[in-house]
Parts: C-alpha cells; sequence; structure tokens
C-alpha cells in the first residue's frame, strides 16, 4: 500500500472513528470478553484489529513496508499481539488505543 492508498483507507477511519469509539463507549468492561459465537473474536479482540491495522498501514507507509511482526500486533490470535491486548483491561483503555492509533497517522502523513 502507498501513502495514495492509504489516503482513502484514511478518510474512511477518519469517517468512522467518532462512531467507533461511541460505540466502544456503549460496552460495559465485561463486555469486551462477548463473543457472538465459541471461536470468533470478542469485541476486545475486533477493537484491537480495527486499530492496530490502521497503526500497521500508516506505520508501513512512513517506513516503506508492512512488517509481519507490526501487522501481527492487530492480529488477537498472535503472540505478538499479547501484550497490547492485555493493556485493554477496560472500555477507557479501549478507547484510548483507538485514540492513539487513530492519531499516529496524522502525526505522520500529510493525508
Amino acid at each position: 500500500m502507498n501513502k495514495h492508498a492509504l489516503s482513502g483507507q484514511r478518510e474512511y477511519f477518519r469517517m468512522v472513528h467518532g462512531v467507533t469509539l461511541r460505540l466502544i463507549g456503549s460496552f460495559s468492561d465485561s463486555d469486551l470478553d462477548f463473543r457472538p459465537q465459541s471461536g470468533m473474536r470478542s469485541v476486545r479482540d475486533l477493537i484491537l484489529h480495527i486499530y492496530g491495522a490502521e497503526k500497521a498501514m500508516s506505520e508501513g507507509v512512513v517506513a516503506g513496508r508492512i512488517t509481519v511482526e507490526e501487522e501481527n500486533k492487530g492480529l488477537p490470535e498472535s503472540e505478538e499481539a499479547k501484550p497490547v491486548i492485555a493493556t485493554l483491561k477496560t472500555v477507557a483503555d479501549a478507547q484510548d488505543y483507538a485514540r492513539r492509533c487513530h492519531r499516529r497517522p496524522t502525526m505522520h502523513l500529510r493525508l
């Protein structure tokens, strides 16, 4: 993905970020572990995946490539994601993570 391609993704992320933060805020801390079915990702896992992907893409464009290690930090099933997901204990933690990941591309790129 190049800077131009990320620009389109970034516009979409900007459009839905506020709604996504409000949605995250509608959950209770215990809801973060909810899975619609066994074997599916939890609410916490999905938050990590959405915002971890945004972070990996933007940092990858800046660096000139997306490494497997960085990409895996957004995949809750991976070893690289375990330390990150362990920090998402509460809804407030999840919202803070989302804000930090979303703000990051703006700091690095002039899109």
